[in-house]
């Protein structure tokens, strides 16, 4: 039947049974198609479409790299009926130059930078060097003869100051072409160790060798036959990144889903069909993390016969509410572009990039357009005034696509306005809920400010009381609601006591870690406070952390 496909995997040494020749297979033009890039690698195919005789054939695929997963190798072919795929074998390949049509480029390149322009700027600069030397031995030797006129009184002025403008004019003009070739010297060596460090790239661990695979097939008749030879490599990796930008018209976010595809695998990449896939063969937008307020002895540990004796630190039950914290004056509260086509199957996605790309080998990264999508959001403020004294748009979205998104950078925009970098840590499968920080918003304005402190002495114990005014206002056209996170201590220690003595007005939760949230619903133009009372009672004997 035509267009039947013979597929054959083989091991490294597979031997042709039947099958015998005394001259070199002929070698056959594949180059490369299409590459599926994983996180930590590739699949290649090559493909070469022949016209080919009745009869056996054994024809050779040459300078593969020798870094190729030699287990992976694969050959597929299809065309007329009565064809047999009957194996392939494959070799390593030592060369007297570099096979790699681009090192030797590379090599030529260097050569010709070295040999000419190197070389030229070189014998210019010395030149320029013995000019110099012969100015200065001039006005050298002009100062001796002025002394000894002077001495006989036979000075012609006028003809010494010529003379010395000429030689001042003349070696001016020679330090500034030895300036200007040096600047040139500088800028080939640049040129040259850039292509040095590229060739270094392409020859690292290549040892001058490739490898060559022979694929052998028979067919009835003559016919036009499609060859496919696919293998596995290192030095090939994709990563995900995307641009999300806040709408400010609609209160959604525009995210373009992009991959950054880079390879050093010292093969190129031209013009190939490109696939994606997720499964692995082998300046700040937001306030900062939360940071909760916990307190601690500082322990002195003492070493007898060579063991550390633990310090006995007393258990404390959590606090799970404000209403606990605040009734009990001892508490320790205890801590703890073009749109690929994507497949999303049970274990992995792919991504197949509907456009070719050309991706070279070495340093240089292709960055790629994979989807872009627009997602309905909530738009929130959240303010950490311990961490920035500022409001920062933090936008809540679900995943509507039938893709995960992966974990990557995030380029954050305000509508047209790049704000800075992010991180989405994925997967954030299909449905599911995520949160992305748009930067501060300038209309909120927050002060957080000690209004009084006083350490007072309790014959054992320091007692440190303190209160804190926390200010928002609103300078926004419109209403908005900002949450307000500030941590209230935590003691880690039965020895360190701690107590919300007032709060005003009461945060609408606190959590286990010292939390407390406030709610604060402002109209335009107004401003809220919020006052923070609290006692910390501690050991004058210990180093207390945390304060």
């Amino acid at each position: 039947m035509k267009g039947r496909i013979f597929s054959l995997v083989v091991s490294a040494f597979l031997i042709f049974v039947g099958i015998s020749t005394a001259s070199t297979p002929p070698f056959i033009e594949a180059p490369i198609d299409k590459v599926t890039v994983y996180p930590d690698r590739a699949q290649i195919m090559r493909t070469a479409h022949l016209n080919l005789t009745a009869g056996t054939h054994i024809l050779l695929i040459e300078n593969l790299p020798l870094a190729v997963d030699a287990n992976s190798f694969s050959a597929s072919a299809s065309g007329i009926d009565g064809m047999t795929l009957l194996g392939l074998n494959h070799r390593v390949v030592s060369h007297l130059e570099d096979p790699n049509e681009k090192a030797a480029d590379l090599e030529r390149r260097i050569k010709n930078l070295e040999r000419t322009e190197k070389q030229a700027i070189a014998d210019r600069m010395e030149s320029f060097r013995f000019q110099k030397d012969f100015l200065a031995s001039i006005k050298e030797e002009s100062g001796r003869d002025i002394a000894d006129q002077l001495q006989t009184l036979n000075l012609d002025v006028a003809q010494w100051k010529e003379a010395y403008l000429f030689i001042g004019k003349a070696l001016r003009d020679v330090s500034d072409s030895i300036r200007l070739a040096s600047a040139e010297l500088e800028d080939v060596e640049n040129r040259i160790r850039q292509l040095q460090d590229e060739l270094n790239i392409l020859q690292r661990n290549r040892q001058f060798q490739s490898r060559g695979v022979e694929i052998s097939l028979v067919l009835d008749k003559a016919g036009p036959v499609e060859l496919s030879l696919t293998y596995m490599i290192g030095g090939a990796t994709w990563k995900p990144l995307y641009d999300a930008r806040l709408l400010s018209t609609a209160d959604s976010v525009e995210l373009g889903y992009y991959a950054e595809v880079s390879q050093r695998t010292g093969e190129e990449w031209n013009d190939v069909e490109l696939t994606l896939s997720t499964a692995i063969p082998s300046l700040g937008v937001d306030p900062g993390d939360f940071r909760p307020w916990f307190l601690s002895i500082i322990e002195q540990l003492q070493i007898r016969g060579g063991r550390s004796e633990a310090s006995s630190v007393l258990k404390c039950m959590p606090v799970q509410n404000f209403d606990e914290l605040m009734q009990n004056n001892e508490v320790s509260i205890a801590a703890d572009m073009a749109v690929a086509a994507i497949n999303s199957g049970a274990f992995n996605t792919t991504f197949q990039i509907k456009t070719p790309e050309t991706i070279p080998s070495g340093e240089k990264a292709v960055k790629t357009h994979i989807a872009t999508y627009t997602l309905e959001g909530t738009l929130g403020l959240i303010c950490r005034p311990s961490n920035s004294e500022d409001a920062f748009r933090l936008v809540s979205m679900t995943n509507q696509d039938e893709a995960p998104l992966m974990s990557g950078e995030v380029s954050i925009f305000a509508d047209s306005d790049y704000l800075g970098r992010a991180g989405i840590r994925g997967p954030i499968v299909p449905g599911q809920p995520f949160k992305l920080f748009f930067g501060k918003d300038n209309n909120i304005k927050v002060k957080r400010e000690i209004l009084s402190e006083k350490k007072e002495d309790k014959t054992d114990n320091w007692r440190l009381e303190r209160t804190i005014k926390i200010t928002v206002t609103n300078n926004d056209k419109k209403s908005r609601r900002i949450t307000v996170e500030e941590p209230t201590p935590v003691s880690q220690d039965g020895r360190i006591k701690t107590k919300l003595t007032d709060v005003i007005p009461k945060p609408d939760s606190i959590d286990e870690k010292g939390k407390a949230t406030w709610l604060v619903d402002l109209k335009p133009g107004e401003t809220k406070e919020l006052l923070i009372s609290l006692r910390i009672e501690y050991p004058k004997d210990m180093n207390i952390s945390g304060l």
